[in-house]
Formats: structure tokens, C-alpha cells, sequence
């Protein structure tokens, strides 16, 4: 994927710069994660794996109710006519508290 590999390429680019003798890589994101074995696999350095956790990103507490939100979801609400702003600005402080 091209994601993966501009991440590898980012990656590889500031290891390279900062002349690192080895890597301690903490990720838990489908692309950041490939990224970064890539590039370790092309540096061939000594690295460290640390699992960030699971990445359980969506879920909010909202007008009393669990909801599972994701990037297209809040760009609906962000757009759609039946939220006012403030409702808006309501669903993102809860996204960031419930974080």
C-alpha cells in the first residue's frame, strides 16, 4: 500500500538522521505498524517491538448513549443540517473525554 510505504520511508528517513544504533517501535495502527517493520527490515538494526495496545478508537458516550462514531460518521454530523454546532463541538469533547 502506498500509505505503508511512505510511513517506511518517513520512518527510515529520521532514523537515519537521528544515526540510531537501534529502535524501540511502540505503535497498535494498521499502517504505522507495517510502516515501521519495514523499515526496520531495510535498516537491519537491532529493534524492539512494543505493543501500544488495542486500538479501540469510535467509541463515545453521547446523549446518554454508547455509540461506535467513526471519521465518516462525524463527518456526516458535521455536515448534516439536523446538527446544530454546538451539538458538533458536543460530539468531539465527548470523543476526546471518552479517550
Amino acid at each position: 500500500m502506498p500509505s505503508r510505504e511512505i510511513i517506511a520511508n518517513s520512518f527510515e528517513y529520521m532514523v537515519n538522521a537521528r544515526c540510531a544504533e537501534a529502535l524501540v517501535c511502540i505503535s497498535n495502527y494498521d499502517k504505522i505498524t507495517p510502516g515501521m517493520l519495514m523499515t526496520s527490515l531495510r535498516l537491519n538494526i537491532p529493534t524492539i517491538f512494543v505493543s501500544g495496545g488495542p486500538m479501540e478508537a469510535g467509541k463515545i458516550k453521547w446523549k446518554n448513549q454508547d455509540l461506535i462514531v467513526d471519521l465518516v460518521d462525524a463527518m456526516v454530523a458535521a455536515t448534516s443540517e439536523n446538527n446544530s454546532e454546538e451539538e458538533v463541538a458536543e460530539m468531539e469533547h465527548a470523543y476526546l473525554s471518552y479517550m
